[in-house]
């Protein structure tokens, strides 16, 4: 009986730890029950016109999780106001998808000044460039020692870092969660030096958590080469053989988590100008569409999980190589991570 116990609440910690990576239709995001606030939470924006209102909707708890998460009394008679951290706007031409982005797992606590002063202009920026681009959005929550923990438990984060890559180039934006950002400029918060984001789903805080570093500008391609920034890996791109050249990824522990199944959504890669290879390439060949960044060692999220899929980090390999020995030596880096 007390090994049933052990079992069952060993199983309960188990779960409790998974569920924060969290994956829904419109988002994934990471939370931290602790500080009833996200870590991150990435997303594509899918919408760029104002098809259905938004009024009447009110944000509400994850009917599928039991996780304690922020709720209305943090936000009462306060300069808080309730964050949409993938934009209510950015998916108001469907109306299930307007209604989900009301979830508490999508909501921070944010000053009223930025809320409603250059994050929402910003937002607005990126429904603009998704006009012409495909856009995937980061938003990453910082917290430190002058973070405020409210009455109600819940911690107000110090910074928000918005990170938009489109068209193969990545900006990142950190603003002070205060009244300092009041009447100012979204661009004059853009960095120009490189960014650390959270690795996994960690606090980057706790001991084993770490940042991985968003900066590609040292690795050039060769010269007949072209240079593509995905978010989990960059890779230059050989038009005269439609391959990667290389590709280049960092691996730690925090991201081989096994959180994510294969998504197997092989596709064209769209930040290649000349366009990629193509999943007819490889149809009565003989020959597996062989990743070169393993899609294991993206299953930290789905969208890096599927993110590997891009045919630009596909190569031509022969099945007794892809499955034998390339395979093995996949598995012996993710154990030296």
């Amino acid at each position: 009986m007390k090994y049933i116990l052990f079992l069952f609440l060993f199983l309960s910690v188990q779960l409790l730890s998974a569920q924060q990576l969290i994956h829904r239709s419109i988002f994934d995001v990471c939370y931290s029950e602790s500080k009833q606030q996200p870590l991150w939470l990435e997303y594509e924006v899918e919408c760029n016109v104002k098809v259905y209102s938004r009024n009447g909707l009110n944000f509400k708890k994850d009917k599928l999780l039991s996780l304690v998460t922020s709720n209305n009394a943090d936000y009462n008679k306060n300069v808080w106001d309730k964050g949409h951290l993938a934009p209510a706007a950015d998916f108001n031409c469907d109306s299930e998808k307007l209604k989900a982005t009301f979830n508490y797992l999508n909501c921070a606590l944010q000053h009223e000044k930025l809320n409603r002063g250059p994050w929402k202009v910003l937002e607005a920026y990126e429904r603009e460039l998704s006009k012409e681009y495909t856009v995937n959005v980061r938003i990453e929550l910082e917290f430190d020692a002058n973070s405020l923990q409210l009455e109600t438990g819940a911690l107000v984060p110090s910074y928000f870092i918005k990170i938009l890559n489109y068209n193969n180039i990545i900006r990142v934006f950190r603003f002070p969660n205060d009244i300092s950002v009041y009447n100012q400029l979204f661009q004059d918060y853009e960095l120009a030096e490189s960014y650390l984001i959270i690795e996994g789903c960690n606090e980057y805080n706790q001991e084993g958590a770490s940042k991985a570093n968003l900066n590609f500008r040292e690795f050039k391609p060769t010269y007949n080469g072209e240079l593509v920034k995905h978010t989990h890996y960059s890779l230059s791109y050989s038009e005269q053989h439609e391959q990667a050249e290389w590709v280049f990824y960092e691996i730690k522990k925090e991201r081989i988590l096994g959180l994510v199944d294969r998504t197997d959504d092989f596709r064209s890669d769209k930040l290649i100008t000349t366009k990629s290879a193509s999943i007819d390439d490889y149809k009565s060949t003989g020959y597996d569409k062989g990743h070169l960044a393993p899609a294991k060692d993206f299953s930290f999220s789905s969208s890096a999980m599927s993110e590997s899929f891009n045919m630009s980090n596909i190569s031509p390999q022969h099945p007794s190589f892809n499955r034998g020995i390339w395979e093995n030596l996949e598995s012996l880096i993710r154990k030296w991570g």
